[in-house]
Order: C-alpha cells, then structure tokens, then sequence
C-alpha cells in the first residue's frame, strides 16, 4: 500500500513538471516541431533506439557466452530484454528495475540455475556503467583534441571521482556489501530458489555471485572489454540520433561536444530519477542539455517527445511478451525458483 502511494505521487508530481515545462514552452510550438518529419524519417530515427536496444541484446548475449551459456535462441534473448524494458519504466531507474524478467526467462526457457543468471544480469548491469565510463573516456579524449578544455576538465574530474569513489566503496564495504545494494535496487532481493528442498532468498547467496563476478573480471580485459566497448555505443547511437535529429530538421548542425554534453545530461537524468518512467524529469533533463550548450530549449522538448514515444512503442512490446509469459508463472517464480538445474 505504503509502495502504490508512493508511486502514484511520484507519477503525479512528473507528470506536473512534464505539464509546466510543456506549457511554458508551448504546446503548439512542440507538435508543429513534430510535423516537420515525415514517415522515412521517423523510422530512421525509431532506428536509433531500436540498435541500442539491439546493442543491449547483444551485451549479454556475450556475457552469457563467457558463462557457457551457449546455443541460446536469439529471440528468445531479445524477448525478454525487451520484456524487462517494459517493467523498468515504472520503476523510478526507467531502464533499471525489471531484471528479474531476464532471470525468470532464463530459467524457465534455458534452465539456467538462478545464481548464474543473477550473476550474468549483475554483470550485464557493471557493463553498462563501464561502458558509459569509456563513453567519457572518449569524450574526453575528444573535447582536448577540439580544445575544449571547459568540458575536458569536468569529464576528467567526473572520471576520477568515479574511480575514487568506485575504489573506497571496495575498500570499505566490500564487495558483498555493494552487491547487496545492487540487489536491492534492481527488486532483486525478493527472489527465491531452492536449494536442499529449502527455499532461500538468492540475497543469501550473495557470496557466491559476488565470488563469480570477481573471478570473471580477474581473467582481465583481454577477456571482457570486448563487452565494454559494445556497451559503450548505446551511448553512442544515442549522440548519433540527436545529430540526425537535426539533419532531418535542416538546422545547423551542432559541434560533436555540443551534442555529447547535450546528451551525457539526458543519461545522467535517467540514472538519477526517483520518478516512474523519468516523467518530467527526462522532459526537464533535455531542455537543459540543449541549452547548456546553446540549443534550442522548444528543439529539446521535441527531441525528448519524440524519443519517449520511441521508448513506449518497446515498452507496449515488452507488455505483450510479459503477458505471453503469463504473470501466474512468473509470481511463482518469484517467490518459489528451482535453482537445482545449471
């Protein structure tokens, strides 16, 4: 009850700052925006999100590979990656927060035991956070080679206090500890196996996925950045779509740091939002990613318009594939898993 209230009122309150940021801009202004593009255009820009989606797929595909998890079908991977979309967005993560969809598939369609599927989703998760590090890394790298040394120095600072912050956490609490965050932030914790004919909440078997994620990443990058640098062009198609974006729109096109410092603000607001779907937080996130580097604020509101209905076309898919799931089967899962299989 305490959950529902608070996800109703969050909603609400995004969907008041969604309303004021639409109003102030002008309703009209956005739509008439959005009627400058024709069909081939919507589509090649639906392309965008649909390859990072694709890039997803594909990351934990290798992941799984690494794993001897081999002779996967395809598509049943990418049902439900794009079933976990579907339950991420009324999380308040908007991509976080639906793994449990992927942990459940890969039990009940490849017999995966429930600690090394949570391992691999863990892991698919650390891949995307490595991946947006080298996403600045490059960036960086970018912004000294045009000169632009304003942006240079905040990337580079924002990059050493990942590090540092990255290894006092280890330090510190351990890695055990942090995956427990993990865990609980994904609504992980709630899942349950069982092992010796007793149920036990995999939050318990931390040790072990913690063991097996240390050990995959001490073969060294030799053996996984491959799935860094796949994680890091998402982040890429997404810089790619706002460019074209304003190609389509026959705009001046901006500088490539323009549309990197533009877009890093977007993600930044999907990783922090506490409001299902990132409601009016997305929305306020562009506006000031595109004037942050000069843009216009009525082209950022379209930009975001736009993109979110992309979002909800894979959102409404994922809905049809968690129903084609069947949500009897997956609240046993979720409460009561096999794990003897491996």
């Amino acid at each position: 009850m305490k959950k529902g209230a608070i996800f109703v009122i969050s909603l609400l309150l995004g969907l008041l700052v969604a309303f004021a940021i639409y109003q102030h801009i002008g309703f009209e202004q956005v739509f008439k925006k959005l009627t400058l593009f024709n069909g081939w255009q919507l589509i090649a820009l639906f392309s965008f999100t649909a390859l990072r989606v694709l890039v997803w797929i594909l990351k934990w595909r290798l992941i799984l590979k690494k794993f001897e998890c081999k002779d996967m079908p395809f598509l049943k991977l990418a049902a439900s990656r794009v079933a976990e979309i579907a339950v991420s967005y009324t999380t308040p993560g908007v991509y976080w927060g639906g793994e449990a969809i992927r942990i459940f598939s890969l039990k009940k369609h490849h017999k995966v035991s429930v600690t090394k599927a949570t391992t691999t989703v863990l892991l698919d998760r650390l891949f995307d956070l490595f991946g947006f590090s080298l996403f600045l890394a490059i960036g960086f790298v970018i912004a000294v080679l045009t000169t632009n040394f304003v942006v240079a120095s905040i990337l580079f600072l924002a990059i050493i206090i990942a590090i540092i912050g990255l290894y006092l956490g280890l330090r510190v609490f351990g890695i055990k500890k942090i995956l427990g965050w993990g865990v609980k932030f994904l609504h992980l914790n709630q899942i349950k196996s069982i092992s010796n004919g007793k149920s036990v909440i995999i939050a318990s078997k931390l040790k072990q996925v913690g063991h097996e994620i240390v050990e995959f990443l001490k073969k060294g990058p030799k053996h996984w950045f491959s799935i860094v640098l796949i994680s890091s062009l998402a982040f890429f198609f997404e810089v790619a779509q706002i460019l074209v974006f304003f190609l389509f729109l026959n705009k001046n096109l901006p500088g490539i740091m323009d549309l990197f410092v533009a877009k890093t603000v977007i993600i930044f607001s999907s990783l922090l939002s506490f409001i299902p779907g990132n409601v009016g937080i997305y929305e306020g996130a562009s506006v000031l990613g595109f004037n942050m580097v000069n843009l216009s604020a009525k082209l950022g509101l379209t930009f975001s318009l736009l993109t979110r209905f992309f979002d909800i076309l894979f959102v409404a898919f994922g809905a049809v594939i968690l129903i084609s799931y069947g949500g009897i089967f997956l609240a046993k899962f979720l409460n009561n898993t096999s794990d003897k299989n491996c």
